[in-house]
């Protein structure tokens, strides 16, 4: 999944070497702490692993590996152990708490996760650097076991092999009747393709079609879609003929991060535009998007100035001279942290984002308001409800013509390895 901090990490990886499987598999720390500093936690995580089959006292690599687990999707249960023997160390760095907080929200250990984070607080209540800090860290925990105890009854079914893989796939979007679905994977696409900082390539689009009540096997969207840098699609129109994408572009080491659009005539991709500088404001990332069915309204995410948090959700008319000034959501939608991923559900009111604020079990959660689009205003944000989200980050949802089942991407016991996209019918009405 995209997160936030993606131009960073970017370019980070674009002026760091890619560590390349060496035969002996004789680690180095200098290579492993390289890794683990420019957030390359796949890499490192087998760096570490090795550096601790020569030296398995070793309290540093101990809490990178755990580190290195918590931030991929390899198992992060594997941090518990590592974390637990670090923190009950009486000379531990008091991080180690902080992170086994992480490590038992994971694994749905919300009582215990709550005591390591006020252990944290002891040694650092006055310097917590997090960028999520311990005390909204509580938070999330109290908000999960609130809802885990009044869970949304609904049934997961793996879209499975032909459309999933063992590498992330997620971002999914249907046409409104459900037989053509494109999404973002991290699946080797490219011969020799570049790696994020999560060790997998660069995201890029691909599409099933679903024939004879069966997805088809996938395939990679031409070149006018997906380019040499990471691509993601972050809406499909009901008909299929209009993409919304966010592309990272670097040149001379200058990053962009912007939305462009993409229709398709006759069966064929034309090449992306640009919404423009009212949209795409220089020296600022725009990372997701959708439209009205008609094309006259825009929600995007942005980092733009005098927002409410790190990245608010603005909308924006489209008038005869172009874009109108974008308009910010306000505080029933936008908070001091992060909200991403808009996206108008088939009923044309009801705006589904992802948020690290308001009642989120942890990360990112999905939450929904109503738009009432006659003065341009929105309810309190809800909270789509457990098991759609848990302690992991939840980024996105979609739907076809109607709302009794959504189109996500999770990450769940059964599933192929990494992210898969699943298709969730509610047996309750939305």
């Amino acid at each position: 999944m995209r997160i936030y901090f993606i131009s960073i990490l970017i370019m980070l990886l674009s002026l760091a070497p890619v560590q390349k499987q060496r035969p002996d598999r004789i680690s180095d720390q200098k290579i492993a702490d390289d890794l683990f500093k420019s957030l390359h936690f796949g890499q490192a995580l087998e760096e570490y692993k090795i550096l601790l089959q020569s030296d398995s006292a070793n309290v540093l690599y101990k809490h990178r590996l755990a580190v290195c687990y918590l931030n991929t999707n390899i198992d992060k249960r594997l941090a518990l152990p590592l974390l637990e023997y670090i923190a009950y160390d009486p000379y531990c760095d008091p991080q180690a708490w902080y992170d086994l907080g992480r490590a038992y929200q994971f694994t749905y250990r919300f009582s215990d996760a709550i005591k390591a984070f006020k252990r944290y607080a002891n040694f650092k209540k006055n310097e917590d650097n997090n960028i999520i800090s311990y005390e909204r860290q509580i938070e999330y925990c109290k908000n999960a076991m609130e809802l885990i105890s009044k869970p949304v009854p609904v049934i997961f079914e793996n879209l499975g092999e032909n459309v999933n893989s063992q590498y992330p796939d997620y971002n999914p979007f249907v046409t409104g009747d459900e037989k053509s679905l494109v999404f973002v994977t991290k699946r080797p696409a490219n011969f020799n393709a570049p790696l994020d900082y999560d060790g997998y390539p660069y995201a890029v689009v691909f599409e099933s079609k679903f024939i004879n009540n069966l997805w088809s096997k996938t395939k990679k969207l031409p070149t006018p879609v997906n380019t040499d840098f990471a691509d993601e699609v972050t809406w499909l129109s009901g008909d299929g003929t209009r993409l919304i994408l966010y592309l990272v572009n670097i040149s001379n080491h200058e990053v962009e991060n912007d939305l462009y659009q993409v229709r398709k005539q006759n069966n064929v991709y034309m090449p992306p535009e640009s919404f423009g500088p009212i949209i795409n404001t220089p020296q600022t990332m725009e990372s997701a998007g959708c439209m009205t069915p008609d094309g006259k309204i825009l929600f995007f995410a942005s980092d733009k100035q005098g927002g409410f948090g790190s990245g608010d959700i603005y909308f924006s008319m489209k008038t005869k001279d172009g874009w109108s000034k974008p308009v910010n959501l306000g505080s029933s939608v936008n908070t001091q942290y992060d909200e991403d991923n808009p996206y108008l559900g088939p009923d044309g009111k009801t705006l589904f984002f992802c948020s690290q604020g308001h009642k989120s079990m942890g990360g990112y959660d999905i939450f929904k308001t109503i738009w009432n689009s006659k003065d341009n205003t929105f309810s309190e944000a809800e909270n789509i409800g457990y098991p759609l989200n848990n302690p992991e980050n939840n980024y996105s949802i979609s739907f076809g013509r109607s709302m009794d089942h959504a189109y996500i991407s999770a990450l769940r016991e059964g599933g192929l390895g990494n992210l898969d996209i699943y298709k969730v019918t509610f047996l309750l009405k939305q």
